[in-house]
């Protein structure tokens, strides 16, 4: 978590000049983060003193038979501006790379990129086998050559028969995975169906609760069984959501895994999320 001496740092550095009142003020002065959203994940963004890499940032949009799309927020460095940042792409099978040396030694370079100034960052990879699991993570290198890896995502292509078997499914960045493999297919528009009953033990991103500097709890990435405009204005997508009361016990995402499954049955559906950060908000 940043301390009280960091933020006086980076207001210095940058020529603010404000009176310290608390912790969540000089977030707001600083344009981290907003009012209620000071929370330590939110530090993860803006260390004073390094690069660093959000949590869970890469993630799999979409997957098809012979590539992979993949999108990932950019990491935030205190001496080097976004367009500086040099992103290089990985793509790897078999056992999993733990270190940077690791992914630099074994795993194959797709690409790098800078120059790149968005938050949110889209990439195809392409020229895949079908029907096959990879592993893709991204490094990412300041001017000063600090290095910083993002999580690895398992994407997993898909064959040209309209129903195969999977034990996981990906779309939007969020990934649903099964306990084993089950029968899946696409509806017209894209989305997934999987025969039921089927047991989810990971969503990911994950969905979680924490506790703000100023005490308040937040959660986010939350998920929905079934929802309807029966539940009125309540939702357990995001307890930050003002104009639809959050609900824990609609949010069917929160603490899901290998111990406590998540359970569906034939004909229901289920809507994850992913929350954006207050940092996100222009």
């Amino acid at each position: 978590m940043i301390t009280i001496e960091e933020l006086l740092f980076v207001i210095l550095e940058n020529k603010i000049s404000v009176k310290i009142l608390s912790p969540c003020l000089c977030c707001v002065l600083l344009g981290c983060v907003i009012a209620s959203a000071c929370s330590s994940r939110d530090y993860q963004y803006m260390h004073p003193f390094g690069l660093t890499v959000p949590v869970n940032g890469l993630r799999i949009v979409n997957e098809y038979t012979d590539r992979i799309e993949i999108t990932w927020d950019s990491a935030k460095s205190s001496i080097s501006a976004a367009e500086d940042l040099e992103y290089t792409i990985y793509l790897w099978r078999g056992n999993v790379p733990g270190t940077i040396k690791d992914v630099i030694t074994h795993a194959s370079l797709i690409d790098t990129l800078s120059g790149l100034t968005e938050q949110h960052n889209f990439y195809t990879i392409d020229g895949l086998n079908e029907s096959t699991e990879y592993y893709v993570t991204i490094l990412v290198i300041d001017t000063h050559g600090k290095k910083q890896l993002y999580n690895t995502v398992h994407p997993f292509t898909l064959d040209d028969a309209s129903e195969q078997l999977r034990n996981r499914v990906s779309q939007f960045g969020i990934t649903w995975t099964f306990d084993r493999e089950y029968t899946c297919g696409h509806f017209a528009n894209g989305d997934w169906w999987v025969i039921g009953p089927v047991s989810i033990i990971e969503i990911f991103p994950h969905s979680y609760t924490e506790t703000e500097l100023l005490g308040d709890e937040i959660t986010r990435n939350g998920s929905m069984l079934n929802p309807s405009p029966q539940n009125g204005s309540t939702q357990g997508y995001d307890s930050r959501c003002g104009g639809n009361r959050y609900v824990e016990s609609l949010n069917a995402g929160l603490n899901v895994s290998t111990e406590n499954t998540l359970v569906l049955e034939e004909g229901n559906s289920l809507v994850s999320s992913i929350s954006r950060y207050e940092t996100d908000r222009q």
